[in-house]
């Protein structure tokens, strides 16, 4: 009887013991993020983006999906107009009038989450204090990785570092990645992480290839095979798998000390680039899973961008949206475009174009885009970037809108249309109070040469 009590306490223990830890959840990102990063709101301190920023997201992936049929967004700011919560991509949909302090979205019934986007839509100065999931009244405690410091650097960097730099390996987002300048079957590629404590590693999480669409990660290579090398002569080779999606590769032998390289020496190639492509990494020893913080990287690239754009003028547009008409021969229709500090974008146009050799001929389709930007120049007048990403088009009558860099893949689902990548040049000036927009591109996408914008109120 006591043999058969002790094992029944032991194995409460060891329950509460798990649960105390919490849900693992290594995955949150925020836009327009400034001084810290959106790990915060689960970790009992707040989380100020941009105070600029309208239609700031907040994105949060568990590593499991969390059963759950309460969700409470707690903050610590004033919202002065509608926010959305997106539950699995655009699986539900919930929108909140603004008031209510903490937005509670009590679900119907206990739903298996695997992804919450909070999209902040026009409100400014946001200020958030905490995300909780419940059930049944019990709070889910939500276990984020530690941060610990360290360098990363690695033997093969696609230009721009901006867009493709190598921590983009631990800032939760998908449309930003590490990519390599091609892949050399002699050499291949080597990553270098120097922590700045001893540190054990048990296993790593990785996300292979290009996350944010499926035709994004097969068009660029992934890695395949890897050689783990470091501190007290550690030798050790682990596969990866060719799929979709966060992978947990066990370590044949834990990984212990500061100075560990990962040598990529095989890959799934590319269907059209050799440039290796991965999107996230995590490593976990010592029952919790810990990355280097990419905070500094990203600062170092929102300044750069707010630097250029307001030498051209045309700053005030930066997280912020600009929507107007495009009036040409043969096309009416709207724009929208947000551009983002930290070089993401949103793309929009719902076009009305037809045949002037058929004036019958009617198309009326919507044109998404979602990605990355680059500065080609930027001078005291105008600015030129490069957008690139994936591109969708929409019957009128399929269409939700979803802005929604950082989502993932299965975020833009349309059931007939196809995602195409693509890249597309703007000029963008400043001209009294009004933005004009140019498209350069020798063969556009968009079916516009320019249209005249204004900030959105």
């Amino acid at each position: 009887m006591k043999l058969f009590l002790s094992i029944i306490l032991i194995s409460a223990f060891m329950l509460f013991s798990r649960c105390s830890e919490g849900h693992a959840t290594s995955m949150v990102s925020g836009s327009a993020m400034e001084s810290d990063l959106p790990f915060e709101v689960y970790r009992g301190n707040e989380w100020r983006p941009d105070p600029r920023a309208q239609y700031v997201k907040l994105h949060t992936y568990p590593d499991t999906p969390i059963l759950t049929d309460r969700i409470e967004v707690e903050l610590c700011s004033e919202i002065n107009s509608p926010i959305y919560m997106y539950i699995n991509f655009d699986e539900i949909v919930k929108n909140f009038e603004p008031g209510a302090n903490p937005v509670v979205n009590d679900l119907k019934h206990t739903v298996s989450l695997r992804s919450l986007t909070v999209n902040f839509q026009k409100n400014s100065n946001l200020c958030v204090k905490s995300v909780k999931f419940f059930n049944k009244e019990n709070e889910i405690k939500i276990q984020t990785p530690e941060i610990v410091k360290g360098t990363l650097t690695t033997t093969n960097q696609l230009l721009p570092v901006d867009s493709y730099s190598i921590m983009n390996l631990f800032d939760s987002r998908y449309e930003y990645t590490y990519a390599s300048n091609g892949f050399s079957d002699k050499d291949g590629i080597t990553l270098n992480f120097d922590f700045e404590k001893k540190q054990t590693v048990e296993k790593i999480k990785i996300w292979n290839g290009h996350q944010l669409s499926p035709r994004l990660c097969y068009s660029n290579s992934r890695a395949k095979t890897i050689h783990l090398s470091g501190d007290n002569g550690y030798s050790q080779t682990i596969s990866v798998k060719d799929s979709m999606g966060a992978q947990e590769v066990p370590l044949p032998e834990p990984f212990k000390g500061k100075s560990l390289k990962m040598h990529i020496k095989e890959i799934y190639p590319g269907k059209y680039y050799k440039d290796l492509v991965i999107s996230e990494l995590r490593f976990y020893g010592n029952g919790n899973w810990f990355l280097l913080s990419p905070l500094s990287s990203i600062q170092k690239t929102i300044q750069k961008y707010k630097s250029e754009f307001k030498i051209s003028g045309t700053g005030d547009v930066l997280n912020r949206t600009l929507t107007g008409r495009i009036e040409e021969s043969r096309t009416n229709g709207s724009l929208t475009l947000r551009l983002r500090s930290d070089g993401t974008f949103f793309f929009e146009s719902d076009a009305f174009s037809w045949d002037e050799n058929d004036p019958f001929a009617e198309h009326n389709k919507i044109s998404t885009a979602l990605g990355n930007y680059e500065i080609k120049k930027a001078s005291a007048d105008e600015i030129n970037i490069r957008i690139y990403g994936t591109l969708k088009l929409y019957e009128k009558t399929n269409y939700l809108e979803m802005d929604c860099n950082g989502c993932g893949f299965d975020c833009n689902k349309a059931d007939k249309d196809e995602e195409k990548i693509f890249q597309e040049f703007f000029t963008l000036k400043k001209v009294n109070d009004q933005y004009h927009l140019t498209d350069t591109t020798p063969k556009k996408k968009f079916n516009f040469t320019q249209a005249i914008l204004n900030l959105e109120k």
